[in-house]
């Protein structure tokens, strides 16, 4: 099975780069992505957004994409897809700045 993780960063030219403090298996952060964003493309039955979901996976520690999750499906005025798209991308900017 190929990593969705890896083909995002290929296709869209991203480079990932960890602190070398970090004693962190690269590979298996990819895997852990990728188990994340199978997991949100399930539960939010949108497969067209996988890229952002494994983006997303890499980003926020996997408690605050629950948070994000169980907030968007609480949610009636849009679809939870959408919302969590939202939240998702509002808490990855509060980490950028």
């Amino acid at each position: 099975m190929q990593h969705a993780l890896s083909n995002y960063t290929q296709k869209n030219n991203v480079n990932v780069s960890l602190n070398n403090n970090n004693n962190v298996n690269v590979s298996q952060s990819i895997k852990e992505a990728d188990r994340i964003a199978d997991w949100l493309e399930e539960k939010l039955c949108s497969p067209q957004s996988r890229p952002f979901y494994c983006k997303v996976a890499y980003s926020l520690n996997e408690p605050k994409i629950h948070q994000l999750l169980a907030t968007a499906q609480e949610r009636t005025k849009t679809t939870p897809a959408r919302y969590f798209t939202f939240l998702a991308n509002l808490e990855m900017n509060k980490n950028c700045g």
